[in-house]
Order: structure tokens, then sequence, then C-alpha cells
């Protein structure tokens, strides 16, 4: 597990001047308020399931009526503005002239906000800006463009991370703060030029204000699960966006998902005794609304598990969301053949064929114990399952590092299990699940990240490049993988491979996720790493690099040839390890031409723009060491 420290270097630039971590760290008093201190959260340390920070109440304006308390989901219920002097006092923010460039992209999944509710988004927005962050962009945003960011966010995001339900989805129903959230996702994906408001300004205003709101809650109050899905979307926007200082402030501030999490466990309890199946089943629509508002409380909850998992693998973080503390209560997620089911007849004849799945926990337990994975687990729920392995493995990578012997009967089990991790590992691949999907394409290229993390550290790769750390430590950390490439060939060459495997995914950028940049940083730091030590320990290769080009070449990149990998993986037989775009990875010279392809690809990604970030640091590293080698 690693550091605080360790983890300042997960990110962005490679010099932070203290002016720019001033600005970060001089926060507003709510955002000191939910600051929590990754090390005080480590996953030793829970205590119960109950064990989450709570959040001081603070004297902000409430987001709708004054002094509302949540105690059940209002997804029905808009906050709506209730003064109309203050709203004929602020300017009209509705564009006049129609877009048709934005009725392209109005793809029709859910109903369109309606005129009347644009206005009064529009001034609940102005009043809000007084006390949030100003969003002035705001007022260029058309009611069409709005509508299309919508629309996108189910097109191209939804089944990212599919924790609103899609065919009931209202936005003039919804609590503006979700619609902006929803529309602050979506806009990422459109192609409209000229009408798209300041992405920083509308990340900073939801994230904002969903802090405001969460901290305006008394210490015993429960949130609504609206408000839990604007703090998730909101992490979502500020990790991975282009702004330094908003990746960085989510990070600081991530302990708000643990604070989210522990105030929608009350509700989940609730809805975990609620037997929503009528036994008459007289009435099939009211089964199918409390089904539907369980299931939402309960992918929303593994969201928030999965956003913080998700963080601690992409920029080598420290968990502040347990897993045990959702793993003993609830299922997990159902398929998604059952969760999109537009009617209450096509839910109750669907359920028929769907059986309810067990706990995370009871999942991997069965997955350790070499069961196959049931038919009725969906992707959402793979990717779960993928990221408590990987938990897992972090947690033993922790007890190991302690030096701890003795731990609880449950871990003791999950202990002995890991020890034939490669088996379960196999069982988890999602290349071998038959549908095709974009949350199958996350899956894949998250499965190959946590089996290239679980070879080689994170921080290893940020050490070997320069990232954020002295020369001293990065020359340490050189000569450290260099050996370890000579010593542990087996290990290197399976971490190449699953860099192989993500370049060429990213390459095809398939997904559209989140995930992608950091992926294709990761893939291009292993590969830079790969081959520029085996440029240094193995000389007698290069020597005899002609007469290897008559061996038979791999495509490291490419599932077809797995009996072929993984003999080279075990053997280091003579072969060509070839990567799409990058050639031989065993050619001389080799790790440029991949950190120069994750450069453009990185600079080019549109939707989630942090690959812009890394593509700067990474031009500078590379040229660094380019020029290091040289002398």
């Amino acid at each position: 597990m690693n550091t605080v420290g360790e983890a300042d270097m997960a990110l962005v630039t490679s010099e932070a001047s203290p002016t720019a971590w001033d600005e970060i760290l001089s926060t507003t008093w709510d955002e000191a308020q939910l600051h929590v201190n990754n090390a005080a959260l480590q996953m030793l340390n829970f205590t119960s399931p109950m064990a989450f920070p709570n959040l001081p109440s603070g004297n902000w304006p409430a987001l709708g009526t004054t002094g509302e308390t949540f105690t059940i989901d209002p997804l029905s219920t808009p906050l709506l503005l209730q003064s109309t002097t203050q709203r004929q006092h602020d300017q009209t923010l509705i564009s006049a002239s129609p877009s048709l460039d934005a009725d392209l992209e109005n793809l029709g999944h859910v109903p369109e906000l309606t005129s009347e509710t644009f206005e009064d988004l529009s001034a609940w927005v102005c009043t809000m800006s007084r006390t949030t962050r100003p969003v002035d962009s705001f007022s260029s945003l058309s009611l069409n463009t709005l509508n299309a960011f919508i629309q996108l966010y189910f097109e191209e995001f939804h089944d990212i991370l599919p924790i609103t339900h899609r065919p009931t989805f209202d936005p003039n129903c919804a609590p503006y703060l979700l619609v902006l959230a929803v529309g602050n996702v979506g806009r990422r994906f459109s192609k409209l030029a000229g009408e798209t408001c300041s992405g920083t300004e509308l990340d900073q205003f939801v994230y904002h204000a969903a802090q405001q709101h969460v901290g305006n809650l008394a210490p015993n109050d429960t949130i609504p699960a609206w408000l839990a899905q604007t703090v998730l979307l909101s992490q979502v926007s500020m990790a991975f966006s282009n702004d330094k200082q908003n990746v960085e402030r989510s990070k600081v501030t991530r302990g708000i998902m643990a604070v989210t999490l522990g105030k929608l466990e009350p509700l989940l309890e609730a809805a975990a005794m609620n037997n929503y199946i009528d036994t008459e089943r007289s009435n099939i629509q009211t089964q199918w609304k409390a089904w539907i508002e369980c299931e939402v409380l309960r992918r929303t909850a593994f969201g928030l598990w999965l956003l913080d998992s998700q963080c601690c693998l992409l920029f080598d973080l420290t968990p502040v969301v347990p897993t045990e503390a959702l793993a003993m209560q609830m299922p997990l997620p159902c398929h998604e053949r059952l969760w999109e089911k537009s009617s209450a007849s096509a839910w109750e004849k669907a359920c028929e064929e769907n059986n309810d799945l067990s706990t995370l926990r009871e999942e991997m337990q069965s997955l350790y114990k070499q069961n196959p994975l049931s038919e009725n687990v969906g992707c959402f729920a793979l990717l779960l399952l993928l990221f408590c392995f990987f938990r897992d493995h972090l947690f033993l990578k922790q007890v190991e590092n302690q030096g701890l012997t003795a731990v609880n009967n449950d871990e003791e089990r999950v202990t002995s299990s890991m020890s034939r991790w490669s088996k379960t590992w196999r069982l988890l691949d999602p290349t071998k699940r038959s549908n095709s999907t974009r949350i199958k394409t996350v899956a894949i290229q998250y499965y190959h990240i946590i089996g290239l993390i679980i070879e080689l550290p994170l921080k290893d790769l940020y050490a070997f490049a320069g990232w954020r750390v002295t020369r001293f430590k990065q020359r340490e950390t050189r000569q450290r993988l260099m050996a370890w490439v000579s010593e542990h060939g087996d290990r290197a060459r399976s971490a190449a491979l699953h860099a192989g495997r993500i370049f060429r995914q990213c390459r095809n950028r398939s997904s559209c996720g989140y995930q992608e940049p950091c992926a294709m940083l990761i893939a291009s730091l292993t590969l830079w790493m790969y081959n520029s030590s085996l440029t240094t320990q193995l000389v007698a290769c290069r020597d005899s690099y002609r007469q290897q080009n008559q061996s038979p070449i791999l495509r490291l990149d490419e599932d077809s040839d797995h009996e072929e990998a993984w003999d080279w993986i075990q053997t280091g037989e003579k072969a060509r390890p070839f990567v799409a775009g990058i050639g031989d990875i065993h050619m001389p010279g080799g790790h440029s031409k991949a950190v120069n392809q994750a450069i453009n690809i990185l600079s080019s990604l549109k939707e989630w723009q942090i690959g812009q970030l890394f593509s700067v640091t990474l031009k500078d590293l590379i040229m660094l060491f380019d020029r290091d080698t040289m002398n």
C-alpha cells in the first residue's frame, strides 16, 4: 500500500510550484471540512461498516428550498426555485436561436427538457453561481445543446457507469443539479463547435454545488440517491479533466465518497429489508418501481466504491471506501438485460429468467474456489469483481509489507485462495464472455491494467520515468527495474504483454471511457521501461537482432496468439514480440516509438482531456531520458 507521499507523484506535472499547491489546497471552507486524510483511512483501520467520518453541518444556501432534510429519495422532485421576483431579476439564459447541429446529437434516449424547465434551471444556475462558483458561459448554452448533452450521456457514458435507470429517467422531473451533472459528462462526447459552455467552469460548478449540498446535511441525515449520483459524476468529471488544479482537488477531497456511502447505508439497509415482490402479484407497476429504487441505490453505492478503486489503480492512491462495508450487505447489481427493461411487463418476464446474485464477497469466495461465473453476472457486476480481486491483492500486499502474521478468518480464506490467483484470474477474463458491449471493452482494458500493475507497481513506473521524483530516486529505480527484468523475465514479459493489449485497444479508441488516458500512459511507461531495460541488460540480444528477423512474429496486441504468447512469457523463446504502431518491442529504440505514439494519441483525446496533460509531461520526460542515455 502506497503512502500519501507516494500518491503525490501520481499525476499531473513533473514540477508543481508552491503557488500552484497553495491555490489547490486553499479551498473553500466546506472543502476543507470534506478533506479526509488518506493515511487515516487505510483498509485495515475500518472497524465497522459504518466507520465513516461525518461532515459538520454548514450554513450554505440550500440547493432548493431552505432547510431541507432528505430521509427518502426524491427522485421525482426537482429542486425548483420558489422566488419569481428573483427569476425576473436575473437575465434569461436561454439562447433564442435553435441549433440544427445540436438536433443531430439529440438521440432520443430519454425525454427532452422543456423550455419551461430549462428556464427554471437557468435561473437556478444564476442564483447558485453567486454562492458557489460562477459559470458565466452557461448563458451561451442553448436548450437544444443541453438536450443533446443529456442524450449523449446515455449514448456514450451510461453503459460505462450504469447508475441511473435510463428507461425511467426524465430530466424534467430530476433535480437540477443531477441534470447538470449528467449534461456536464455528456458534453465531452459532443462534436458541436463553438457552442459548448466552458468545461472547467461547469466542472467546478457541479463539484462545489454537490459538496455544499452534502455539507448542508445534518450528521444523522441520509442522502438521496440523486445527490450521491451527482457526487460520483462530479468526481469523475474533475478527476479526468485537463485542469491540473481540478484533478488534484478531486484527489484531495475523495473522502466525500466515503461520507456519501455512509449516508446511503440506512437507505440501503431499508431497501434490503423491503420485500418489493408482492406475493399476490397484484400490481406489477408498483413492484417494478420499488425494484428500480432499490437497484438504483445499490448501483450508486457500488459506483462510489468502484470509482475509489479505479483511482487507486490509475493514480496509485490509497483507498478511502472500504470493500467490506458494501460486500456484507448487498447482492451484486443485476444483469444488464434486466436493468434495461423499459416496462413493468417486460421486467416481470425477465425476472423469471434472472436470479438474484450473491454479495460481492460471496461471489469472490466462489471464484477463489475455482467455480465459474454464473450466467447471471452482467458486465457491471464483472467489473466490480475485477476490482474486488485488485483490492484483495492490495490488502494482501499491505499485510505482507507490514509483516502481519495474523489476520481475521475471512482474510485467511482470501489469503489461501489468492495462492491460486492465476486460475481465478483466468475465470475473470472478460474476453471469454460472448456479448459485445461498451462496458465489456472497458472491463477488458481494466483486466489488463490490473494484470500489469500486479506485476509492476505504478509508483515504480512513475519513478523510472522521473515523474515527480528526485534524480537519485530515478536512477535507483532504473537500476532496480533493469535487474528485475533480467532476473524475473517471465513477469516482465507478462507486463509487456498486458501493455501491448492495452496499447492496441487505446489506439483503436473503442470505449471512450475515462480510463483510456491513464491506460495509455501506463502501457507506454511499461513498454518504455521494458525496451530500455533490455537495451542495457541484454546486449547479446541486440547483437543477434538481424538473425532474429527470421524468427516468427508474435502479436502481443492480439488475443489470437494466446498459446504462443504464454510460451513466450514462460520461456522467453526467440520471437519478435510485435505491437501495432510500435513494431518489435525488442528492437533498439523501440521505447521512443512507444512513447511518441502515446504522446500523439493522448494529445488527440477529446472526451477525457487529462490525456493532454499526460502528453505534455511525457514529452519532457522522454526528452530528458534520451538526453541522459546519449550522455
